[in-house]
C-alpha cells in the first residue's frame, strides 16, 4: 500500500468554476515526469489541483477511485523524486526499467478519464445531497462491466509490445475511425487485434462505454451476410419493417463502441458497408484484420510484420537470444508441448535457424514448436525442407487454415483471380526478389500491366516491396510463401519455357552492364550495385543451365560475370562456376572457351593460385593461337609472364612479357602496352636490375596518364615507391606512395589491393626511418614512434588484404610486422609471423625476391639471437603450422602488441 497519504483528514474544496483544459494521457505524463513544465504552461489545471489539495489531494482522489496500489506508489515516487531518470524511479519502485516502462505506459491512460470527471464543477455537500443525481460525463468510467465478446486467450502474447502500443495509439486518436491490420497469413493479425481490444477494455474503459465486439468473418463466402454477422455479435434481433442494414445503422448511431472485423480479405467487395457505417455512426470505430487493405477513405493501414529475429552473423549471449521475439515464442510454445524443453547452448543455433527459415511468422513458429515434443530443434531443422508436411497440428479449436502452414497460405492463394495465380506462380522463379522490368519479361506483361499485378499481390500480402540502393522498387516473397509459390510454379506445366525467359533476361542484363565496370572515367558503383542485387538470380540461372548441360549459355554467363565476381570479391564462387561450365560435354565456340579460360585464370590469379593460373593460361594460349586471336594471345601472355615471374622464374617471365609487349605495340593497344611495361618493371626489380625497372615503370605511368586511367596510375606509383625503397631512397619512396594515396582518395571506389600495397610502402618508410635512427644514431627511444607508425600501417594494410583475399599482401604484412617485432625485442611474435609468412609463400608457390629474402635474413638473425636455437625453431614451426587456419594467423597478427 502507498504510505504518506492520510485520506481521513483530507477534505476537498470543490471549485465552482468550470475548467476548460481537459486532461489527456500526455498531460498526465508531463505532470509526473516534468512538473516544472506542467506548472508553467497549464495554469487552469494548476489552479484545479491547488484547490483540491495539490499532489496529496490527487493521491487521495486516486485512492478513493481504487487505483491499483502499484500505480499509487508510482505517482508518489514521481512526486518524491522530481525530474529523476528512469533508473531512479525503477529502483525506488523495486522493478526493472522495462517494468517501469510498461507501468508508465498504462498509468496516464487510466488516470486521464478519472481526472476529467473530477474537473466538473461541484456544489457543496448539502446542496449536492438534495440535488438530483448528475449524469455521468461521457469520459467517466462506467460502473458496470463493459459489454464485450472478445475471445479469451489461453496463451500469453509474445512480443508485439511496439505493435500493440502503436495500434492502440491509432485507435485512441480522435481523427482515426478505421484501422486495418494487414500482413501475410500467419503473422498474428487476429491475435494482435484481440489483444488491442482487451487492452482497451482494461486500460481505457471510458473510450468505448458501449463495448468492444469481435466478429469472425473467415467462414463467410457471401459479403451480403456481413451485416447479419455484426447484428448477431451485438445481440440484435431482426424485425419490423427495416432492412437489416437500416436496423444496424439505427442501433450504432446511439452507441460508442469498437467493432473488430476479423479476416476481411475475401469480402473486399463489401467495403462500401464499412464506409456507410463510418458515415452514419459517428461514435463507432472499426478495427479490421485483412491480408489486403480496403482502400477506402479514412482507412489507416497498419502492416503487421513478422516477429523480430536476431541480427545475422552477430553472436549473442543465451540470455540476449531469449529476449528476441521469435525465439521467445518458439521457447514458450515448445514448453507448452514439452515441459522439459529449455533453450540451451546446445540447441540455440538450431532454434535461431528454424526461426529464420520460418521468416519469423508466428503461426509457422508455433506449428514448429508444437513438434518439439517428439523432435528436438536439431532434428527438426533438416526436416524443414518439407515444411508444409512437418508444420501441421491437430487442434480442434483452431480454424482449418491455422492448423497447417499450407492452409494459411492456401487461404490467400484461393482469393486470387486465375490470372493473378499465374503471375504469383511465375514470380517464384526469382531468388532474392525482382525488379518490375524482370517480372514483366517473365510474366509476358507490359510494364504498366505488371505494376498492377505486383501491386495486387502486395495488397494481398503475398509479396512485399523494398527500395533498393538505387531507390528503385524491388518485390520479394517471404521464404515460406516462396516455397509455396515454387510448388504452384511446378503445377503450371511449362517451367522450361519460363526458365528460358528467365535465363535470357539475366544474361542480357549481365552482358549489358559488365562492360561499364572497365570504363575508367565512369563510376562503377551503380553498375556493381545493379549486378549485386541480382546475384541470387544469376546463381539460379547458372545452376539451371549447368543442370541441363547448356554449355554455351553457361559459358556466356561466366564470361559476362567474371569482372563482377572479381570486383565484388566473389572469386572462389566464380572459379566454381567456370569449372562446372567448362566441364560440360556440349559443343561450344573455341573463342568462347578461350574467353572463359582466361576469365577463370584472372580469378585464380587474384586468389594467388599461381600454378593453376599457369595451367589455365597455357590452355588459353593454345586455343587462341589455333584460331588466330592475336589480342587474346597478347593479354594471356601478359598474365602468364607475370605469373611465372611470381613463381621465381624471372627469365622465363621476362621473355613472355617482352613477347606480349611486342604484340601489344603491333596491335596499337595502349592499355596492353602499359600493363606489359608495368609487369616488366616489377620483374626487373625482382632481379635487382633497378635502372631498367625504373625505365619500364616510368613509361607505363606516362602511358596510363595519357589514357587518364587513374586507378592504374595509383598502382604504378606504388611500384615506383617499392623500387625507391630497394635503392634506399626513402624520401622518394614516400613521395611516390603519398601521390598514389592522394589519387586513390579521389576515386569513387577504393581498390583495397592497391591501398593495401600503398600502406605496406608507407609502413616500410616509417620502419626504415626508425631503423636508421635506431642503428646509425643509436637512439632507440627516438625510433619507437616510427616503429609504432609502421605497425599501424601494416595492420591497416592487413585488413585490406584480408578483405580481398590477397595472400601476397598478407605474406608481406606478416613479414614486415615480424621485422618490427625483431627490432623491438619481441622475438616470439617475430618467429611466429616469419614462419607463417614463409609457409604462406610456399603455399602460393611464390617466393620473395632475392633482395627481400636478404633483408629478411638480417631481421631473422636479429630476432633469433635473443633465444636458443631450439626455442627459435619451435616457435618458427608453430608459426608455419598456424597457416592451416589463415584467419587465425591474421587475428594473431592484428591482436599482437608490438
Amino acid at each position: 500500500m502507498v504510505v504518506g497519504v492520510d485520506k481521513s483528514q483530507f477534505t476537498p474544496r470543490w471549485s465552482r468554476t468550470p475548467i476548460y483544459t481537459l486532461w489527456t494521457p500526455e498531460l498526465v505524463e508531463v505532470l509526473l515526469k516534468k512538473p516544472d513544465e506542467f506548472y508553467s504552461n497549464y495554469p487552469e489545471l494548476v489552479r484545479f489541483l491547488e484547490e483540491r489539495g495539490g499532489e496529496a489531494g490527487l493521491l487521495a482522489y486516486c485512492a478513493t477511485r481504487k487505483l491499483k496500489d502499484e500505480y499509487l506508489e508510482t505517482i508518489q515516487v514521481h512526486f518524491e523524486h522530481v525530474g529523476a531518470k528512469k533508473a531512479i524511479y525503477a529502483e525506488a519502485l523495486g522493478i526493472s526499467e522495462q517494468g517501469y516502462y510498461y507501468r508508465m505506459r498504462e498509468l496516464p491512460k487510466q488516470l486521464a478519464p478519472w481526472l476529467n470527471s473530477w474537473l466538473l464543477p461541484q456544489e457543496d455537500e448539502a446542496a449536492s445531497e438534495s440535488a438530483p443525481p448528475r449524469p455521468a460525463p461521457a469520459t467517466a468510467a462506467p460502473s458496470a462491466p463493459l459489454a464485450s465478446n472478445l475471445p479469451a486467450m489461453v496463451t500469453s502474447l509474445i512480443g508485439r509490445e511496439r505493435e500493440l502500443d502503436e495500434v492502440v495509439s491509432l485507435i485512441e486518436r480522435r481523427d482515426v475511425r478505421l484501422v486495418t491490420l494487414t500482413g501475410p497469413g500467419g503473422t498474428g493479425k487476429t491475435r494482435l487485434a484481440i489483444e488491442v481490444g482487451q487492452h482497451l477494455l482494461d486500460a481505457q474503459p471510458a473510450l468505448f462505454p458501449d463495448g468492444i465486439f469481435f466478429i469472425e468473418l473467415a467462414a463467410l463466402r457471401d459479403p451480403a451476410f456481413i451485416t447479419d454477422s455484426i447484428l448477431q455479435a451485438l445481440g440484435i434481433m431482426e424485425g419490423g419493417n427495416q432492412t437489416i442494414e437500416e436496423r444496424l445503422i439505427r442501433y450504432l448511431r446511439r452507441k460508442q463502441l469498437l467493432l473488430v472485423l476479423d479476416n476481411f480479405e475475401h469480402l473486399i467487395a463489401a467495403s462500401s458497408l464499412i464506409t456507410v457505417l463510418l458515415r452514419e455512426a459517428a461514435s463507432v470505430k472499426i478495427l479490421i484484420t485483412s491480408r489486403e487493405a480496403l482502400r477506402i477513405y479514412g482507412e489507416h493501414e497498419y502492416y503487421v510484420p513478422p516477429l523480430a529475429l536476431p541480427a545475422k552473423n552477430q553472436p549473442l549471449l543465451l540470455s540476449e537470444l531469449a529476449q528476441i521475439e521469435a525465439i521467445q515464442l518458439f521457447v514458450a510454445r515448445a514448453q507448452a508441448s514439452n515441459s522439459a524443453f529449455r533453450l540451451t547452448e546446445a540447441n540455440a543455433a538450431a532454434v535461431v535457424e528454424i526461426c529464420f527459415r520460418l521468416d519469423g511468422l508466428p503461426l509457422a513458429i508455433e506449428l514448429a514448436a508444437a513438434r518439439s515434443k517428439i523432435l528436438p530443434p536439431e532434428a527438426m531443422l533438416p526436416r524443414l525442407k518439407e515444411r508444409f508436411h512437418l508444420l501441421k497440428i491437430q487442434m480442434h479449436d483452431r480454424p482449418g487454415r491455422q492448423k497447417t502452414l499450407r492452409g494459411a497460405i492456401d487461404w490467400s492463394y484461393d482469393l486470387l483471380s486465375p490470372s493473378e495465380q499465374v503471375v504469383f506462380a511465375k514470380l517464384a522463379i526469382f531468388s532474392g526478389g525482382c525488379s518490375p522490368e524482370a517480372a514483366a519479361a517473365i510474366c509476358d506483361q507490359t510494364e504498366f500491366d505488371i505494376l498492377d499485378s505486383l501491386s495486387m499481390l502486395v495488397d494481398k500480402s503475398l509479396l512485399y516491396q523494398e527500395l533498393g540502393a538505387d531507390r528503385q522498387p524491388r518485390f520479394l516473397m517471404l521464404e515460406t510463401i516462396h516455397e509455396y509459390a515454387r510448388e504452384r510454379l511446378a503445377e503450371l506445366g511449362d517451367q522450361d519455357r519460363i526458365y528460358e525467359k528467365f535465363v535470357d533476361y539475366y544474361l542480357g542484363l549481365a552482358e549489358e552492364v559488365t562492360p561499364y565496370l572497365f570504363k575508367t572515367r565512369i563510376d562503377p558503383r551503380p553498375y556493381l550495385s545493379r549486378l549485386e542485387v541480382e546475384h541470387e538470380n544469376f546463381r539460379t540461372a547458372l545452376a539451371w543451365l549447368i543442370q541441363r548441360s547448356c554449355k554455351e549459355e553457361a559459358l556466356r554467363y561466366c564470361v559476362a560475370l567474371w569482372p563482377f565476381w572479381q570486383k565484388q570479391g566473389h572469386l572462389s564462387e566464380g572459379l566454381k562456376w567456370f569449372a562446372e561450365a567448362l566441364a560440360l560435354p556440349n559443343n561450344y565456340s573455341p573463342k568462347l572457351q578461350a574467353d572463359a579460360v582466361y576469365g577463370s585464370a584472372v580469378l585464380a590469379f587474384d586468389l594467388s593460385h599461381y600454378p593453376h593460373v599457369k595451367e589455365l593460361c597455357e590452355t588459353c594460349l593454345h586455343i587462341q593461337r589455333a584460331i588466330g586471336d592475336l589480342p587474346g594471345v597478347a593479354k594471356t601472355l601478359t598474365l602468364l609472364g607475370y605469373t611465372v615471374s611470381l613463381q621465381g622464374k624471372y627469365d622465363e617471365g621476362i621473355m613472355l612479357l617482352q613477347e606480349s609487349l611486342r604484340l601489344q605495340r603491333e596491335l596499337g593497344n595502349e592499355e596492353g602496352i602499359a600493363l606489359s611495361l608495368l609487369y616488366l618493371g616489377i620483374v626487373m626489380r625482382y632481379k635487382n636490375e633497378f635502372e631498367q625497372a625504373m625505365a619500364f615503370e616510368k613509361e607505363s605511368l606516362e602511358t596510363y596518364r595519357k589514357l587518364d586511367d587513374q586507378p592504374s596510375c595509383a598502382w604504378v606509383l606504388n611500384q615506383l615507391a617499392a623500387l625507391a625503397l630497394h635503392t634506399r631512397d626513402i624520401a622518394l619512396a614516400s613521395r611516390y606512395c603519398e601521390e598514389s594515396l592522394a589519387i586513390q582518395a579521389t576515386l569513387p571506389v577504393i581498390d583495397k589491393r592497391t591501398r593495401g600495397f600503398s600502406l605496406i610502402v608507407r609502413g616500410l618508410v616509417a620502419f626504415y626511418t626508425g631503423y636508421l635512427i635506431h642503428t646509425e644514431q643509436g637512439d632507440k627511444d627516438k625510433a619507437q614512434p616510427f616503429y609504432e607508425q609502421a605497425v599501424e600501417c601494416h595492420k591497416e594494410s592487413l585488413y585490406n588484404h584480408r578483405d580481398v583475399g590477397n595472400k601476397d599482401g598478407i605474406a608481406w604484412n606478416f613479414m614486415t610486422l615480424a621485422w618490427v617485432g625483431a627490432m623491438r625485442m619481441q622475438a616470439t611474435i617475430a618467429a611466429h609471423l616469419l614462419g607463417a609468412a614463409e609457409a604462406l609463400c610456399e603455399q602460393m608457390s611464390h617466393p620473395f625476391s632475392p633482395a627481400v629474402q636478404a633483408q629478411n635474413k638480417v631481421f631473422t638473425e636479429k630476432a633469433r639471437a635473443t633465444m636458443t636455437v631450439d626455442a627459435w625453431d619451435r616457435l618458427w614451426h608453430e608459426g608455419r603450422a598456424m597457416i592451416a587456419d589463415l584467419d587465425e594467423v591474421i587475428l594473431y597478427a592484428l591482436s599482437s602488441s608490438f
